[in-house]
């Protein structure tokens, strides 16, 4: 056997052409894959890791007037609702920031948010060290919570990290707490957020009264009450409405409605079809690049039915020559899958969400890549093999 992988492998390396070739091929269409399985896995399958997600609703405003639907709601909108709503057990926002991180190497812009003092909570994140925010916090602490990819590769997985300061913006910020890394597919993928902060209602070259006459940048959350239902929350709307707008009258987002929807039917909206599509498509893609490889195997193995020819008349039996082919086939594979992987870090980490660094290959897209590569294996080796050991040894040798 091991003289046999020996082989296999010499036979590699003498056409380097054909192998980079039947490689590429298939790092293609693996890669292609699994990437897109990664993807979906995360957007469809899996769900938000949070607590009891079928209560938590995303509400957004909608000025039909001017246009515009489900865009970001505005503080004092947010402030009226957190005030007089009845509905929601919990109810935050944030605001969706990028900083620059200066005192840790070069200076470095990272994603994140400033947030309400409960936003974590009315998640259910529960943090690895330390604590989430408090509510005296909101409005006037310079503090933080980093995420377990920023603790570990930015601070070095410094175990003192409750209470370090880092530099956001110029303006140093206490570290309260590390929680768990959070899911692109909620709170963005480009780059991957990694920062929190409190102070919501600022947004940077604002001033306040400028803020406060109605401009939406809010990602509002509500948990539903125990008991409440989806119906029950949306009938509630129209009174805050109202109410907003007789206290904000002359405000931009004065006529405004608001709407809620399911945060996990807010992750997927109608990306559901589209996903499938392009899964389909990607998959045909890997057929094609299965055919291909076939051929390129059928056309190889005829090239050499002089040594097939050979090996069956000097008494080597037939299952012996198909191993060998298989094996020489195997080596090429196993090369293809392992560029495949490769391709799935780099297309997984431009498609869907990473941490700081290199992507990092989802366990469950590996086994999809493994299933990949069994079907690989099945569809681009058996036809050729079976086809090359159909000869007639004699006649071959006779005629070539």
């Amino acid at each position: 056997m091991s003289t046999d992988l020996r082989f296999a492998c010499r036979q590699l390396l003498k056409s380097p052409g054909f192998t980079l070739l039947a490689v590429l091929t298939l790092a293609i269409g693996i890669g292609l894959n699994t990437a897109i399985f990664s993807l979906i896995d995360e957007l469809f399958l899996r769900g938000l890791p949070f607590k009891d997600t079928s209560r938590i609703v995303h509400m957004t405003a909608n000025a039909k007037d001017r246009g515009f639907s489900e865009i970001p709601v505005s503080a004092p909108r947010f402030m009226v609702y957190r005030e007089g709503q009845t509905i929601f057990s919990d109810f935050a926002a944030e605001n969706f920031a990028a900083f620059t991180l200066t005192g840790i190497g070069d200076p470095v812009q990272v994603s994140g948010g400033r947030l309400t003092s409960n936003y974590f909570d009315l998640l259910g994140v529960v943090p690895l060290r330390g604590r989430l925010f408090r509510p005296e916090e909101e409005a006037k602490a310079d503090v933080a919570l980093v995420t377990e990819g920023f603790w570990k590769q930015r601070l070095g997985g410094d175990p003192d990290v409750i209470g370090r300061s880092i530099t956001l913006d110029g303006t140093p910020h206490t570290i309260v707490g590390v929680v768990p890394n959070q899911p692109g597919a909620w709170f963005g993928t480009n780059p991957v957020a990694e920062v929190w902060t409190t102070k919501p209602f600022v947004i940077p070259g604002f001033t306040y009264e400028r803020m406060m006459r109605g401009t939406g940048f809010l990602r509002v959350l509500g948990r539903l009450r125990p008991g409440v239902t989806l119906d029950q929350a949306r009938g509630a709307l129209p009174a805050l409405d109202q109410s907003y707008a007789s206290a904000y009258a002359n405000n931009l987002d004065r006529t405004a409605t608001t709407s809620l929807k399911p945060i996990p039917e807010d992750v997927t909206g109608n990306l559901r079809p589209a996903f499938a599509t392009l899964f389909a498509a990607v998959t045909f893609v890997l057929l094609i690049a299965c055919s291909n490889v076939a051929n390129l195997l059928l056309a190889r193995f005829s090239g050499r039915r002089r040594e097939i020819a050979l090996r069956l008349a000097l008494g080597a039996r037939p299952e012996h020559v198909g191993g060998l082919l298989l094996r020489r086939v195997a080596r090429q594979v196993a090369l293809g899958f392992g560029a495949g992987v490769v391709c799935t870090l780099l297309w997984s980490r431009a498609f869907a969400s990473g941490q700081p660094g290199p992507g990092i290959l989802d366990p469950r897209a590996l086994a999809m890549a493994g299933a990949l590569l069994a079907a690989v294996a099945v569809i681009a080796t058996l036809g050729p093999v079976r086809r090359a050991l159909r000869v007639d040894p004699v006649s071959i040798l006779r005629t070539e």
